[in-house]
């Protein structure tokens, strides 16, 4: 998550906020296709505090590893193909700040990305090479 103002703010490095109104459940990122939603680390650390780093952005990220369990065993002479596609997706919107400090109150435009490579997908095919359609002659 990476949220950038427009103008640098000066005294803001250090300051932390929290996202209000993320959702609970997951949005979609993509208009053809499958549908694809946000998962849930996405969303968690969405709604986590942010600090900002400098006087124009604040970053987060969040990786993770996940164990992909493969078959235990192949069967002799066959072909074994194992794909393993992560779907992701690139969120970009504007949004508006609104800052307090004492009595004032102003706001801010800026710009959020985000990406999500959450929906990973297993794809497995088997194929036997034996030749069990093979013609057999007999004499």
């Amino acid at each position: 998550h990476k949220l950038t103002m427009s103008e640098p703010i000066p005294g803001i490095g250090g300051c932390s906020f929290t996202i209000e109104g993320v959702p609970k459940a997951g949005f979609p990122f993509t208009k053809s296709g499958n549908k694809l939603e946000t998962g849930v680390d996405f969303r968690q650390e969405l709604a986590s505090m942010f600090t900002f780093n400098n006087e124009v952005e604040t970053t987060r990220e969040r990786k993770k590893i996940e164990v992909v369990r493969l078959p235990p065993c192949v069967a002799p002479k066959t072909e074994v193909k194992v794909s393993i596609v992560i779907h992701s997706g690139v969120i970009k919107m504007p949004f508006k700040a609104i800052f307090t400090s004492g009595n004032s109150k102003w706001e801010m435009p800026g710009c959020y990305t985000g990406e999500d490579a959450t929906q990973i997908k297993l794809e497995f095919s088997e194929v036997s090479l034996l030749e069990g359609n093979r013609k057999v002659s007999r004499m």
